[in-house]
């Protein structure tokens, strides 16, 4: 027992340094307890404990914490089926593990439905508890043999009953096996193999493998009779790229522009009252810094992943928001329409707090198919969609503006920045069709993905066309495009929602409230600034 407690100590301050092989890459110990919590319960921390703190403890000894309450069920009805207290959202494993052959049986199922996805999430989220807790256990003496003429045979200490794996295999594979009897046999064949196949899915892959650039776990190297190595990075792996991503979590850049964000905003209510230059002048500063953190954030994950940040929503959503902070600065400097920060900042700082906590998923660096990670003409597709969610995001705020500040100038630069919004989305699907030729075997599909950003387009020709023709006024140009928002989020997020297309990559379950919040509060926006709008013109027509 004495040497499980120093080997758990030693591999303690070696994954605190070091990496450990998960989802197809190598990673943090950091990163990789940050993404375990956050599957348990969408936290990065736990009562005291930091995530780290936390994954090690269920590592070194799993009885202490089975009693945790780490598991989230959202829906009461699912907290009643496995018999657990509805009232209450978190769970512990002790209590979840009496349901264990329901949640295998829901976790065996087809359908998409709601409760049937989150029980196979809470099915995953316990099985990867237990390999947690069971990933020292090839170290820890729990395999009982009582019969001292097997024991002999083995080469076992006589005045012990229990016995690790690693200690049993590697005793066994000392001895001859034409000389072992059947029960040794059965030992080695039967026992230590489905202890292996039980085990080896284990988390804690730390050891150098034969591949280049990958890390098992301690079992395959047990299974091959083959000494444990001591733990060590491979060589031709970049460390500095494990210390890049430390500091990326540590720092939070992210949340550090949304605080600049609500400074900004700040700002903006207080020039309300006491107009000044240099206030006006500090918002376009932290706006414009908002802008290089989350360039910075963007970069920092392109330089972890070797390759462009375009994984999931999350990462999408971020270049969204430092090309709107590019576009807003453009604007600010070379139309001097200063009056549009207040309601500039409240957008990025909304869409900002959506990313952070609606669609972040534990930010684990998701590594993308080859297939999809494989093409230039991704890389060109996303960046030119996202120039043109961008343009029709803006168009919509300053839609909202034009409603309450009505001006030619306003008008003309909400005009512009509808063109620009559209052009690229047109050219953006454009290029997606010549990377799905190339991805998948046709330019277009009538995917959900597809077929939103087509709407977005027609949405926003027939407002353009409409008023080329004259057919609606000035006015109902600014309404219809004060729509855009909503649009976008419908055509964009909304259609994440189906869960079905190719484009499954960027799906994001759990944001249907965050979604219909927004769109019913812009909706009676929209409604409330046209009403002021009418009023307004009434008022100058008298």
């Amino acid at each position: 027992m004495r040497k499980v407690v120093l080997f758990t100590l030693l591999l303690i301050s070696l994954l605190y340094s070091e990496g450990i092989y998960s989802q197809g890459r190598i990673k943090p110990f950091d990163s990789f307890s940050r993404e375990v919590l956050y599957h348990f319960n969408g936290k990065t921390s736990f009562q005291e404990f930091s995530a780290k703190e936390l994954v090690l403890k269920i590592i070194q000894d799993p009885a202490s914490t089975e009693d945790f309450e780490l598991f989230k069920i959202n829906r009461a009805e699912i907290a009643a089926l496995l018999h657990l207290d509805s009232k209450k959202r978190y769970h512990s494993y002790s209590s979840l593990k009496k349901s264990e052959l329901l949640l295998q049986q829901y976790n065996e199922r087809e359908d998409k439905h709601p409760i049937t996805l989150e029980l196979k999430d809470i099915y995953k989220n316990t099985r990867l508890y237990e390999s947690l807790a069971h990933a020292l256990d090839y170290k820890r003496p729990w395999i009982q043999i009582e019969t001292d003429s097997l024991k002999s045979e083995l080469g076992l200490d006589l005045a012990k009953s229990s016995y690790s794996p690693e200690e049993l295999l590697s005793k066994i594979r000392l001895q001859d096996s034409t000389l072992l009897s059947d029960a040794a046999l059965w030992w080695r064949d039967s026992l230590l193999f489905q202890t292996y196949m039980s085990l080896q899915e284990s988390p804690l892959r730390i050891y150098p493998s034969e591949k280049e650039g990958e890390l098992v776990s301690a079992w395959d190297y047990l299974w091959r009779g083959v000494p444990i190595p001591s733990y060590s990075i491979p060589p031709e792996e970049n460390s500095l790229k494990l210390r890049v991503e430390v500091f990326y979590h540590q720092w939070n850049l992210p949340q550090k522009a949304l605080i600049l964000l609500g400074f900004a905003i700040l700002m903006g209510f207080i020039t309300r009252v006491f107009e000044n230059r240099f206030i006006k002048r500090v918002q376009i500063i932290l706006l414009g810094s908002c802008g290089l953190l989350l360039t910075l954030t963007l970069g920092l994950r392109a330089f972890i992943m070797q390759a462009p940040p375009l994984a999931s929503l999350y990462e999408v959503m971020l270049l969204v928001l430092v090309l709107i902070s590019f576009i807003l600065g453009f604007l600010f400097i070379k139309k001097s329409l200063t009056i549009a920060i207040i309601p500039s900042s409240l957008l990025m700082f909304i869409l900002l707090f959506f990313a952070q906590n609606a669609l972040v998923q534990g930010d684990s660096f998701s590594v993308l198919p080859a297939l999809l990670n494989s093409s230039f003409w991704l890389t060109t597709h996303v960046f030119t969609i996202a120039l043109g969610y961008s343009g029709m995001i803006l168009s919509g705020l300053w839609a909202h503006l034009c409603m309450l500040k009505p001006s030619t100038q306003n008008h003309r630069v909400l005009y512009g920045i509808l063109v620009f919004g559209m052009s690229f989305t047109v050219i953006g699907i454009l290029l997606g069709g010549i990377w799905a030729d190339l991805a998948w075997g046709r330019f277009w599909g009538w995917d959900p993905k597809e077929c939103g950003a087509l709407f977005l387009v027609l949405w926003a020709m027939i407002s353009l066309h409409a008023k080329a023709g004259r057919v609606i006024t000035q006015e109902g140009f600014v309404f219809f495009s004060a729509w855009n928002m909503i649009i976008v989020a419908l055509c964009w997020f909304g259609i994440n929602l189906l869960g079905i297309g190719l484009h499954s990559y960027g799906f994001q379950r759990g944001i249907e409230l965050s979604l219909l919040i927004f769109i019913i509060a812009d909706s009676f926006l929209i409604f409330f600034l046209a009403s002021i709008q009418r009023r307004q013109m009434r008022s100058s027509l008298e």
